[in-house]
């Protein structure tokens, strides 16, 4: 009886050769199928973990919208614009409607990679797009717009009667509120018209001032609005799941820079 499977000789044998190799056929059958199932079922266990462990990830990862924003200031008001962007850059691809994060990303870019206006200025237009009351925005729209003005060799810029116009508009908003924004409408105060020049008639002395300080044009978002990049990032975050990456990575890739912020506080310097 070596030749029958284990689980037949606890029981009584059988009467014949030919029922014994019958049985021993069925039993060889329902072994592959109870293998079958226990290996499906392993699979399915596996698998479905890592589906809930992914859903249950992006449904609960930390909120890293606002401390992502804060570590790109940070970086801004520490002399790394450079740094700034890849935060604001993740930002603004997980929610671009978040007019604030277009423009500060903007003035990231524009003032780390002074070569890249073009760039700078696609992101400016968003945020005036967006919000085009927003007097700050006016600024960075105009300042990343190489035609409205042209720079001189004492660090001033000559600026066009257009640009001009739309500055003091902005201005006279800016002088309204506080901290960073009335600093900002302060050095646009600093435009002066001297008419050497027909096509750039007016010169900001302020402007050297103003590109080295890009933080007075930063703008705090909104809670709404941090709320709202946060769902973006769960949203992210899941379907980097479904696509079958960690949550984890996707986490990490959203939120890799937020460790900087530390001892960064939600000061009333932060924005206006």
């Amino acid at each position: 009886m070596s030749y029958l499977p284990r689980y037949y000789i606890m029981t009584s044998g059988p009467k014949s050769r030919a029922e014994a190799s019958a049985m021993s056929a069925r039993g060889r059958t329902m072994l592959r199928w109870a293998l079958a199932l226990v290996i499906a079922g392993v699979f399915l266990t596996v698998v479905g973990g890592n589906i809930v462990s992914r859903a249950h990830a992006a449904k609960n990862i930390p909120p890293i919208a606002e401390p992502m924003y804060l570590s790109a200031y940070a970086s801004v008001i520490t002399g790394r614009a450079g740094d700034a962007v890849r935060p604001l850059r993740h930002l603004a691809s997980v929610d671009p409607t978040l007019a604030d994060v277009q423009n500060a990303l903007a003035l990231a870019i524009f003032t780390a990679t002074p070569g890249r206006h073009r760039l700078a200025f696609s992101h400016a237009g968003r945020a005036v797009a967006l919000a085009p009351d927003v007097p700050q925005f006016v600024v960075t729209y105009v300042l990343t717009d190489r035609r409205n003005w042209r720079l001189e060799s004492d660090g001033t810029a000559r600026l066009t009667r257009t640009a001009v116009r739309k500055l003091r508009a902005a201005a006279s908003k800016l002088v309204k509120l506080r901290s960073n924004a009335r600093a900002l409408g302060a050095l646009l105060a600093t435009v002066e018209e001297t008419g050497e020049d027909a096509e750039f008639p007016f010169v900001l002395h302020g402007y050297a001032q103003l590109v080295a300080n890009p933080r007075l044009a930063f703008t705090r978002p909104s809670e709404r609005s941090f709320a709202s990049a946060q769902q973006a990032i769960a949203k992210a975050v899941n379907r980097r799941s479904l696509e079958n990456q960690p949550a984890s990575r996707a986490v990490e890739s959203a939120g890799d820079e937020t460790m900087r912020v530390g001892s960064v506080k939600r000061a009333t310097e932060y924005v206006d």
